[in-house]
């Protein structure tokens, strides 16, 4: 396949990933979609795949995180409002580190 239509197909992938990695999320169903698109990058042998594991990886774990939160503050657990807020700092880049000592 010649080097220009195999360039078009890895910057078609790379807007598609990209794109998963920032939709949004509102049931269970979303996150183990992106949790599948996940595993699929992890087995795929193909070239420049490997790119995108560790950014897809953060948005399942922000993604689930943020829903089981989202389900808490629904069913009235208030005290979970500030972890949401941390977490959303965390994964914009307001901390750069977590005070683990309390």
């Amino acid at each position: 396949m010649p080097d220009a239509a195999m360039n078009d197909m890895n910057r078609a992938h790379t807007a598609v990933i990209h794109a998963l990695i920032a939709a949004p999320i509102s049931k269970s169903r979303d996150v183990a979609c992106k949790l599948r698109v996940l595993a699929d990058l992890v087995e795929g042998d193909e070239g420049g795949v490997l790119v995108h594991e560790e950014d897809m990886l953060v948005a399942c774990l922000h993604d689930l995180g943020a829903l089981r939160i989202r389900d808490a503050l629904t069913l009235g657990f208030g005290w979970v409002e500030s972890i949401y807020g941390d977490l959303l700092q965390l994964r914009g880049g307001g901390f750069s580190e977590l005070d683990v000592a309390g």
